[in-house]
Formats: C-alpha cells, sequence, structure tokens
C-alpha cells in the first residue's frame, strides 16, 4: 500500500471516528481556577485565568482555546496528555468567556496508524470580574451624636460577580462586617459605646464583591458626644447647724469617658464648686437649702441632680433630756422654765405634766420653754414634767422627765428673842415652822424697808447692828417669805 492510500483511510478513519462534545466531556473534568460558583458559573477576579482539565486518554495531544461571545481569542500550543494539565489565560478584561480542549489521539498498530480520533474535549464557560463595586458613602450630618447611634452608609451595588459585604472601619481598624442582605435601603451598624469614647474618630466604608474587588468610601470625621447620667448616693435629709457632711454622687457614661464633677453647695444656683473627677464635696449648710451635682463629659454633655437639706438646729448640749428652773428641787411659782436639750435630728417637742401627753402638741424645739404645774394641796410629791421629741428617725415615744416640788405656803416664825452681843450686834433666836420645803434663808433688820442682807437660816445668828428693836424674817426653800417679826433687845438680867 502506497503512501497516498495509507492518508486516504486515516483521513477516512479521522472523519468516522470524531466524538461529540458530550461523549467527551463525561469522560473528562474541566475547572477554572481561581474561581467562585455564582448561579453555575464560575467567576474569576484575576488578570489571568487557569484552565484545569484531566483529559479521558492516556495519550495523544491536546490544545486549548478561548472564545468571548463565539469569537476567536486565542489558543494554546499543544501539549501532552495524561492525568491533570493546566493552561493560563492571561490578561483578561471583564466579560464572558469559553474555553474548548481540543485532543487528538493515535492508536498504533504492528508499527502501523490503525484508529486516529480527534475533536474538542469538552468546554466550560467562565467569567471575569476585577471591577470593584461602586464607592460606598458613610451618612451624617455633622452634629455631635451619641455612642449608641448606629453609623449609617448607602448601599454599594455590583455589575458583575454581586455584592459579598462591607467593613466598617473605625480609627482605621475593622469593628464591624455586614453581609449585603443584612442592608435595606441604607447599611448600618451600631458599635459597642466602649469604642467610642467622646472626641473625634474617622470612620470609613469598605465595599466588597464576591471575588474580594473592593471599593473604599470616603474617609469621614464624627464626633461622639455622650449624655452622662448622675445620682446623689443617699444623701443626708438633713444636717444639724455647724456640722459639715460630706454628699457623694454617682456619674455614669455609656462609652466610659472620664466624668468631672461640678456642685452648688450653698443652693444659689451655680455649680461653683470643682472636685474633679472625685465624687464627693463636703458642705456645711447654713441654711435649709438644695444641694446639687453636675457632671460633664469630654464631649461637653452634662446631668444634674439635686436633693433637699434641711438645716436642723443645734442641740444646747451633748445629752438629751429636761430640766426644771435650772435643778431646783422646790418652787412656789406654778409657772416654771425648762431647760431643753434635744437629741440630733429632732425638729419638733411635745411637753406635759401627765405621762399621757393628753391634750400636749408638737411644736418646734427651742433651748427653753414654760410649763404651769397644776395647784395642789403643797403635798411633798414631786410635780414631773414629761418631754418627748420628734424628727427623721428618732423614736418619737422615747420620753425625758424632771420633777420639782411646788410650795406656795411660807413658813411661821414661833418664836423669836433677840440678845445684844457687845454694843455692836445681836444674836437672835428663832423657832420656825414649814412643812414642804423648810426653812433655808433669813433677814435681820431694824427697818423693814432695808431688809439688809440674806443670810442662811439658823436657829441662831448674830446680827452686826445695834438698837432695841429688830425685825426678823424667814423664806423657806421655795423662796416664800414669812411674814416680819418684830422683836426687842432684851439684855440679859
Amino acid at each position: 500500500m502506497n503512501r497516498s492510500t495509507r492518508v486516504a483511510l486515516a483521513a477516512a478513519a479521522l472523519t468516522a471516528m470524531t466524538v461529540t462534545p458530550a461523549a467527551l466531556g463525561q469522560q473528562s473534568g474541566v475547572w477554572i481556577d481561581p474561581a467562585v460558583m455564582v448561579a453555575g458559573v464560575p467567576w474569576t477576579g484575576q488578570a489571568g485565568a487557569t484552565v484545569r482539565f484531566t483529559p479521558g486518554f492516556s495519550s495523544g495531544t491536546g490544545r486549548a482555546e478561548l472564545r468571548m461571545s463565539g469569537r476567536y481569542l486565542g489558543g494554546s500550543g499543544t501539549f501532552g496528555v495524561g492525568g491533570e494539565s493546566s493552561y493560563t489565560w492571561q490578561s483578561l478584561a471583564d466579560g464572558a468567556y469559553t474555553t474548548r480542549i481540543y485532543v487528538e489521539s493515535d492508536h498504533i498498530c504492528n508499527g502501523r496508524i490503525c484508529s486516529w480520533q480527534s475533536g474538542y474535549l469538552a468546554q466550560a464557560d467562565f467569567r471575569v470580574d476585577r471591577t470593584p463595586p461602586s464607592e460606598p458613602s458613610v451618612i451624617t450630618d455633622g452634629e455631635p451624636q451619641e455612642s449608641s447611634t448606629a453609623i449609617t452608609w448607602s448601599r454599594s451595588t455590583d455589575g458583575g460577580v454581586g455584592m459579598d459585604g462591607y467593613q466598617l472601619l473605625l480609627d482605621g481598624t475593622t469593628q464591624a462586617q455586614l453581609g449585603a442582605s443584612q442592608c435595606g435601603g441604607d447599611c448600618s451598624a451600631t458599635l459597642d459605646p466602649s469604642l467610642l469614647p467622646d472626641g473625634t474618630h474617622t470612620v470609613a466604608v469598605r465595599a466588597t464583591d464576591l471575588l474580594g474587588n473592593a471599593s473604599d468610601s470616603p474617609l469621614v470625621q464624627i464626633m461622639v458626644a455622650d449624655t452622662p447620667t448622675v445620682a446623689l448616693v443617699n444623701p443626708p435629709r438633713y444636717v444639724i447647724a455647724g456640722n459639715p457632711v460630706d454628699i457623694s454622687a454617682s456619674g455614669a457614661i455609656a462609652n466610659g469617658s472620664p466624668l468631672t464633677y461640678s456642685w452648688d453647695t450653698d443652693g444659689n444656683g451655680t455649680f461653683d464648686t470643682d472636685t474633679g473627677t472625685v465624687a464627693v464635696v463636703r458642705v456645711r449648710p447654713t441654711k435649709t437649702m438644695r444641694v446639687a451635682v453636675e457632671v460633664t463629659a469630654p464631649g461637653g454633655g452634662t446631668a444634674t441632680d439635686s436633693a433637699p437639706i434641711e438645716l436642723r438646729k443645734t442641740p444646747p448640749s451633748g445629752d438629751a433630756g429636761v430640766t426644771i428652773n435650772d435643778g431646783d428641787r422646790f418652787t412656789r411659782d406654778p409657772d416654771v422654765t425648762l431647760s431643753l436639750s434635744w437629741p440630733d435630728g429632732a425638729t419638733g417637742m411635745k411637753i406635759a405634766t401627765d405621762g399621757g401627753f393628753k391634750g400636749a402638741t408638737t411644736v418646734p424645739v427651742a433651748p427653753t420653754a414654760t410649763v404651769q404645774l397644776a395647784a395642789d394641796d403643797n403635798s411633798l410629791l414631786p410635780h414631773v414634767v414629761y418631754v418627748r421629741f420628734s424628727g427623721a428617725g428618732l423614736d418619737a415615744r422615747e420620753t425625758y422627765t424632771d420633777d420639782i416640788i411646788l410650795d406656795t405656803i411660807p413658813p411661821v416664825i414661833d418664836t423669836a428673842v433677840a440678845k445684844p452681843v457687845g454694843t455692836k450686834a445681836v444674836r437672835v433666836t428663832t423657832r420656825v415652822r414649814d412643812a414642804v420645803s423648810g426653812p433655808r434663808s433669813m433677814q435681820v433688820t431694824r427697818a423693814v424697808t432695808a431688809p439688809g442682807t440674806t443670810v442662811a437660816y439658823a436657829p441662831s445668828v448674830r446680827a452686826p447692828m445695834k438698837g432695841r428693836r429688830v425685825s426678823i424674817r424667814v423664806a423657806d426653800a421655795a423662796g416664800n417669805w414669812s411674814r416680819w417679826k418684830s422683836v426687842v433687845t432684851r439684855r440679859r438680867g
């Protein structure tokens, strides 16, 4: 058989044994690398696309070609077939592409060609997208905002593979990520307030498509100025006049910025006492007033709180109680004077002459008061005065008492004798009766219009005077005076 006959037979074999793409595709695999699959179509964002494939033949040669919209763009050189092969297309523009893999396989029998098949093994459609999404834009009105305010930006569009999502960059660091499906009309993210202390911050958004193509928004500055809160901590309801008291406050702010404290300590409405970051101030009120605190955040946000503080009288002494007529045991006047000292914080008092306080009313505390004792038979039984003090935090049932004996009957001089002692004095001897308080003092004088000095009572006293007649009177412990008794001086006979 001559050479021309062999060529004709080979051509006939080629025509007869050309296989369809479907048949070859069943024996082979074709991949585009790197790529993501969207709706069954591989997309790549690289300038070049690598075609990997596994022919269904163990020998022969192959080649690849590239088409775009049916237009031939170029092909590869031939390569040996066997195992996995690949070819990379370089410098591809955005668009849709088709790559086809062709193979030729020779089967040699007894040193001559006995079969020869050829055709395209398989094809793959893929798309190239190297264009980033449209640029997002941070939406802000330029006014200071709270740290809890969501940061909002416009959605991006992508004409290629489609959007993947967004990164929110705060001061250059990614602090939030959103998928494209998480955005409605606009996109927004609320950050942890601690990431946004008072002050100026830079915000940008990076939009990314499914292939990693990204575009960044312009850098925007936002001013954060959180509004703090503040409350006085257990402020006292009252202060004793002259005593200092510490007032505490507790301020808070969502983003944790440091707060400074100012105080109105005199009730004039002006915060003129600064304590910096210390939330305690010492006050010494001189009147009933409202004490107030104001906290200020670095961004200028403020909050205030106030509470009334009542100034209450300082008790006359440290021990609460009542004393009648400075502690006297007896009185001849039923109107007695009380000296009072109340417990710290007391504002009112009740005074009564019976332990049931019947008819007693509450009056403001005062260091003195007057009470009228009930007139009686001048017995030795004491009259008791009862006092109760009231005020916030006090036991209004606690009772303080003092007693005194009312004696309104003057003493009686039964006998009196006066004898001269030398030429300038007399000795007066008396016998006196007093049923209640007893004699305590006496006066000896030549004229009742000039009683002279009062001296302590004794049955026998020496008086520096001379004359034939003296007058004597005696007072008991309650202050009742006897009648004057005139006595003729008698010399010893």
